[in-house]
């Protein structure tokens, strides 16, 4: 029953692994005109086949989704992480790592047939005009639709998105009035560092939430910011990071090991060994480090750990990570389209490929991720060398490390989910909690704002019979059957909303020092200086 109720949360994990997964070695391809992966001089048999359909089959068909979904099999029976990405997403996840798109800067959710204005990037082009969270967007331009009718989140986005110095007018619902709100949409930089802040005198805090083309730089001007303020140690936060580009995690590393240490190596069967070293002095080579870790840490975030945990730099606290340990490069299709190939593997200092076991097919790869999520939920002992391949590596100060699957932390933190019923994960599986939380923050808003922790707020929601049956009516929504909750179940899923609604309330550093007040694994971190 256990392994059932953890098994859901792998796709969640390999999804964002895949979306932010790195590129290891490589620069960002997409950028440019691409390269392409081969020419084609005659038609293959699969080109034959698609040909075929389109000129015989007996029905209509989405040729383009048919040949999206033969490229993505073929690639799945390769390994976990080699991906076809169509046309359409090569864009949106090249924005992603390059941090920066043309538009208006906000974050929506559709709920039932209306546009919710779920966040407003800081400094953006809609936090200009006047934008707020809870807005309800009904129209753009006086003539498109964009509530009370059947549209596409992709619809809404080119509807929104545009050059930068064009215009968009958007009618506004606010507290049952209409406004009528002019955008001039300009560049919207995304930033992967969340937070940095002091936590006392001496103890800086940083969060990054993806390795993306700025990551380097921006992490470098906190740092910085963080030292003149008199900082002597530093707890780096790369929980929830799945990754992205290994050129800023290697540079981020070399702020933190001397001389030209090793960092990261790769090699696969037909890429030889290369090599990634310390260059320079870094900026804090010195002062005391932790690095906070969970499941869903993965790709680059296992690079930086790696290396800094195999040279004794910091103190690793949290959960094991992810493990992926596998390079991709992007290689650009004559469609446009886009295929992320594993070419060779990554291996920390002493050599740890920290890649999990996938020989013996996915499935068989999900069901030993969750096996070692349940055990690692129950268990504070960092030396069981049966969860790995078997081969210890010794640090310079004869800590015992292992290999084959993820990084472990130094210090244990337990997860809070472990006890969930399976209906309680199906919830959190489809991010009904998402919406649920907006819909809690619409009913309680004005009465949460006076709690000072994330405690304080879960017990200001006054949860009662017909919120559960919101979420239950939620859930059928989504074509989902209403799920029967426990106390465990029920008290994790209002702490859940409560996170979230505290992003609507508080932003940037205020939100982060609302929700870090009651977070154990900082704690951990901060006590193992």
């Amino acid at each position: 029953m256990a392994d059932k109720k953890l098994r859901v949360w792998l796709p969640l994990t390999v999804s964002l692994s895949i979306v932010l997964g790195m590129w290891l070695g490589y620069e960002l391809r997409a950028r440019t005109s691409g390269e392409r992966l081969f020419e084609v001089k005659g038609k293959t048999g699969i080109q034959e086949l698609l040909e075929l359909i389109r000129n015989k089959y007996v029905d209509d068909i989405a040729l383009d989704s048919l040949s999206d979904k033969t490229m993505g099999y073929i690639l799945s029976q390769l390994d976990p992480h080699s991906v076809y990405l169509p046309p359409a997403d090569v864009q949106a996840s090249t924005e992603d790592l390059l941090g920066q798109f043309s538009g208006v800067g906000i974050e929506f959710q559709m709920i039932k047939d209306t546009v919710h204005v779920m966040d407003v990037v800081k400094g953006g082009p809609s936090e200009k005009a006047g934008i707020l969270p809870g807005d309800i967007l009904l129209k753009a331009n006086d003539t498109t639709q964009l509530s009370g009718k059947k549209i596409t989140t992709a619809e809404i986005r080119k509807t929104l998105r545009g050059e930068k110095g064009s215009r968009v007018k958007v009618q506004v619902l606010r507290d049952s009035q209409l406004k009528e709100i002019v955008i001039e949409r300009g560049n919207v930089q995304v930033s992967t560092v969340d937070v940095a802040m002091k936590l006392d005198s001496i103890t800086g805090y940083i969060k990054l939430n993806k390795f993306g083309e700025r990551t380097y730089e921006e992490f470098m001007q906190e740092l910085e910011k963080l030292q003149q303020q008199g900082m002597k140690r530093l707890v780096l936060d790369l929980r929830g990071n799945g990754g992205g580009m290994m050129k800023e995690a290697v540079d981020i590393a070399d702020e933190f090991l001397s001389g030209n240490k090793l960092i990261v190596y790769t090699e696969g069967r037909r890429s030889p060994r290369t090599e990634y070293r310390a260059k320079r002095d870094g900026l804090f080579e010195e002062g005391k480090l932790a690095v906070l870790m969970d499941e869903s840490s993965a790709s680059a975030s296992e690079v930086l750990t790696g290396a800094l945990q195999d040279w004794d730099r910091a103190v690793v606290v949290g959960q094991p990570s992810f493990g992926k340990g596998l390079v991709q490069e992007q290689f650009t299709l004559s469609d446009r389209s886009a295929v992320r190939l594993t070419v060779a593997r990554y291996f920390t200092p002493l050599g740890r490929n920290i890649q999990q076991p996938y020989s013996d097919g996915k499935i068989a790869y999900q069901e030993r991720h969750t096996k070692r999520k349940m055990m690692f939920s129950n268990i504070q002992d960092t030396t069981i060398a049966d969860t790995h391949n078997g081969k210890s590596y010794t640090t310079p100060s004869g800590k015992k490390l292992y290999g084959g699957g993820g990084i472990e932390p130094d210090n244990w933190v337990k997860g809070d989910s472990i006890n969930l019923s399976t209906d309680a994960i199906q919830v959190l599986r489809q991010d009904i909690i998402q919406t649920w939380s907006y819909r809690l923050y619409k009913k309680y808003g004005t009465s949460l704002k006076s709690a000072t922790s994330v405690n304080q707020l879960k017990d200001a929601l006054k949860i009662d019979g017909n919120d559960w049956l919101v979420l239950n009516e939620l859930l059928i929504e989504q074509g989902m059957q209403p799920v029967k909750l426990t106390t465990t179940d029920q008290n994790y899923l209002v702490k859940r909303a409560a996170l979230n609604i505290a992003r609507y309330i508080w932003k940037g550093q205020e939100y982060y020092k609302f929700i870090l007040k009651d977070d154990i694994a900082l704690k951990t971190a901060v006590l193992s200086f």
